[in-house]
């Protein structure tokens, strides 16, 4: 049995968030997953562990039945991803996806769009990705560079959907649905802005991980493919998150992943939806 998605809206557009999986960390193991600034993260996260998920969201918009991300999938044995069997418990057929936007192509965020027996997972569904993170990932040099079964996944998954369309960020890729660039903890890396009937929910994909992030912007997790241009992504979404007062959502963040970014004297908090 998987937990039940979060229910909301973004004005007409109805939103559900699906974990994929989470996990739980000691603040010690979460700081040192930031080599750059162990004991400042340290003291951000405080004493309590550190809760995380995987916040796959899926939209429907009258039209358009939309996937941000697949999860984890069947990729990682060992840990399987949870959003297939609770699309399915929860009367979401994968044959209802009308369109998956992927915000990068991390195994976490692409490892759902293949079954164990390698068809699409959504087979009436089309893709749409930024241009720069499709060329990074499907470049040979990259596919060299990779696991074997990493790289023939890559290969595989994208070769399986017929229809892959790719965009220059920024980009409105549906009405109402934008994806603009946040560049650097993966090449091609997008956020994803949602508007309807006045409301916004900025996406952030994996541009920070944790609110402790939040005060410390330069603060790189190790995952970071180009470690400066990932703190100047981190920096604008921060202050645009903050500015806009737009209802944003973390990917890794604490299930659901949605909340504020506020500002309470010379610091910003996190405030949970």
């Amino acid at each position: 049995m998987t937990n039940p998605p979060f229910i909301f809206h973004i004005g007409a557009v109805r939103g559900q968030i699906f974990t994929d999986g989470v996990g739980v960390s000691a603040p010690e193991v979460a700081a040192a997953r930031y080599p750059d600034h162990v004991e400042q993260m340290r003291t951000e996260i405080g004493d309590a562990p550190v809760s995380g998920s995987r916040n796959v969201l899926l939209l429907d918009s009258g039209n358009e039945r939309i996937l941000i991300d697949t999860g984890e999938g069947k990729f990682n044995a060992s840990a399987p991803g949870l959003l297939i069997p609770a699309l399915h418990e929860h009367g979401v057929a994968p044959e209802s996806i009308t369109t998956v936007i992927l915000t990068h192509f991390h195994m976490d965020h692409i490892g759902g769009l293949l079954t164990e027996e390698g068809t699409p997972t959504f087979p009436n569904a089309r893709l749409i990705a930024a241009q720069a993170e499709h060329d990074h990932w499907l470049n040979e040099a990259t596919l060299a560079a990779l696991p074997a079964d990493r790289a023939a996944f890559i290969r595989s998954a994208f070769a399986a959907y017929p229809r892959v369309e790719l965009v220059t960020p920024p980009a409105e890729v549906l009405p109402g649905m934008t994806l603009f660039p946040a560049y650097g903890h993966s090449p091609g890396q997008c956020a994803v802005l949602i508007e309807s009937q006045g409301e916004r929910l900025l996406h952030i994909a994996d541009s920070w991980h944790i609110p402790a992030q939040l005060n410390l912007p330069e603060a790189r997790i190790k995952f970071d493919a180009v470690p400066e241009q990932a703190i100047a992504s981190r920096r604008a979404l921060m202050e645009r998150a903050e500015q806009e007062n737009l209802l944003t959502l973390g990917y890794h963040f604490e299930f659901p992943g949605l909340g504020h970014v506020l500002r309470a004297g010379k610091r910003r908090v996190w405030i949970i939806k």
